[in-house]
């Protein structure tokens, strides 16, 4: 599977765009967003989004492109980031520079809002609690690779 940049690239600044109000998304909530974006795709329509590997953390599913893009986004200018306190800490929050043309596909559209609509109020420890009853972030080890093919025996 060959990693799709441009199109991760396109969902992490729709996603970017819908979270960036929220004061609780920083990178935790970010990246289990885009796993739950991806796995959810994959269950649905039978093909990874991105073909992003997600590997299994303490903090949830850690994209393993994540770092890489987004030095890219910031080094052209088409996001920031930004450490800001989150209570008894900081998070890092993803701005957009300016409103871009992201170009998706209905289907990608509609996955999307449904797990923006479910996760994107959640904290980086809500988020990290729910996705640890995701069959398949459940069946790998830690430190390891998230099979997408494991979707098809959640049971929710």
């Amino acid at each position: 599977m060959t990693f799709k940049k441009e199109k991760y690239i396109k969902i992490l600044m729709f996603i970017i765009s819908k979270c960036s109000d929220n004061y609780n998304v920083g990178k935790t909530v970010l990246s289990n967003i885009l796993y739950f974006v991806d796995f959810n795709y994959f269950e649905r329509y039978g093909e990874p989004l991105t073909n992003e590997i997600y590997i299994k953390s303490y903090l949830g599913a850690v994209p393993s492109h994540f770092d890489e893009v987004v030095r890219e986004l910031i080094y052209y200018g088409k996001i920031y980031r930004r450490k800001e306190p989150y209570y008894y800490h900081h998070i890092n929050k993803y701005y957009l520079t300016s409103l871009h043309n992201i170009d998706l596909g209905h289907k990608e559209l509609i996955t999307i809002n449904e797990v923006l609509d479910n996760l994107m109020d959640f904290s980086a420890v809500e988020v990290v609690d729910y996705i640890m009853d995701d069959f398949p972030f459940m069946m790998a080890g830690f430190d390891e690779p998230i099979d997408y093919s494991y979707v098809f025996y959640r049971s929710f």
